[in-house]
């Protein structure tokens, strides 16, 4: 069950603080639901997705009391936990962006903290949407801003998961852990990624040497953020003195499982790029040979050849020597008895 949170009423139709109910709006129209029975003090429709019965639901209780209309219809479904998702707006992110969480706090909004008192509970999934916030020189008042409408449609930006490789050499690794770490944190929190863990990966000998570097400390981060960013993180590296090399990868198709594991995609692409610069030092290494080998043929080849031409001077000394004495012998025949 999908829950956007919003209140009813023409007045507050499209405003930032019923994003909740847009997005279940943007829903039923994808997936043709009709959001239209009346029960439970909401209005809601039934459909399908993924061959699995779908429910959106919007509290018709204004927002303060949404609570009674989740519980409600929890139980006459008889859903678990598991099975929902509340969408809400948050004025703590900036318009668009989207947040995910499996369970926390009301976060200051009265809708959220509703359901939570009305469950017992906050261990079920919810789905906040930026709406960003207006500044105390533009609205009087928080609630002005949230009851108003945005000038522009609502963009809905997507984070993606990516894998960051993050190589710092091993004696500043050591020396300023806590630095490196914050060095890290700094240039993600520039770029608005959200880190979802960060940790020290592996210490190795490097392939080759590295800004004058022979051993490098990896440091393995998931975070997700706007895929526009990357560029801006990259450039980030490359003029921090902390850190000497990231190499970022799409991870949308790894879970938490596939996080928490000590063989991430990067280290296969690391060990493949590792692999692809030894068989290159292999092949440099038999080229060397190849032409040192090659170098000693061709010097036995020339030493063979000047004794074969020695050979061939002393035996054509010793020919012309022949031919001499064979022209004197001739000599001393008549013209007619030559060959």
């Amino acid at each position: 069950m999908v829950v956007g949170l919003g209140n009813p009423g023409k007045e507050y139709a499209d405003t930032r603080h019923n994003t909740g109910f847009r997005v279940i709006d943007a829903l039923a129209e994808a997936l043709e639901i009709k959001v239209k029975k009346r029960k439970f003090g909401a209005r809601f429709g039934t459909g399908e997705f993924s061959s699995e019965k779908l429910i959106l639901l919007k509290p018709w209780t204004f927002m303060n009391r949404s609570g009674q209309a989740v519980a409600t219809a929890i139980g006459f479904y008889k859903l678990a936990l598991s099975d929902l998702l509340v969408v809400t707006d948050d004025l703590a992110l900036e318009p668009g962006r989207i947040r995910l969480r499996p369970k926390g706090s009301a976060g200051g909004h009265n809708g959220l903290a509703d359901i939570i008192e009305k469950l017992a509970t906050n261990e079920f999934a919810r789905c906040r949407i930026g709406i960003g916030s207006g500044g105390e020189a533009a609205w009087q008042s928080q609630v002005d801003y949230v009851l108003s409408r945005p000038s522009d449609s609502l963009e809905i930006v997507t984070n993606r998961l990516y894998e960051g490789m993050f190589l710092v050499d091993a004696a500043r690794a050591g020396s300023d852990w806590d630095g490196v770490i914050a060095t890290i944190k700094k240039i993600l929190d520039r770029a608005g990624a959200e880190i979802v863990s960060l940790r020290k990966w592996d210490d190795r000998k490097l392939a080759y040497e590295i800004n004058g570097q022979t051993r490098g400390v990896y440091i393995l981060c998931y975070f997700r953020v706007d895929g526009e960013k990357i560029p801006e993180i990259e450039n980030s590296v490359r003029l921090s003195e902390q850190i000497m090399r990231v190499l970022i990868l799409n991870a949308e198709q790894m879970t938490q499982e596939d996080i928490e594991k000590e063989t991430p995609s990067a280290k296969a692409e690391k060990e493949g790029q590792k692999s692809e610069e030894e068989a290159s030092e292999e092949e440099a290494l038999e080229e060397d040979y190849d032409e040192q080998e090659s170098d000693e043929e061709d010097s036995e080849e020339e030493q063979a050849d000047e004794q074969s031409w020695e050979k061939e001077e002393n035996e054509q000394d010793d020919d012309e020597e022949d031919s001499q004495d064979d022209d004197d012998s001739d000599s001393d025949l008549m013209p007619d008895e030559r060959e």
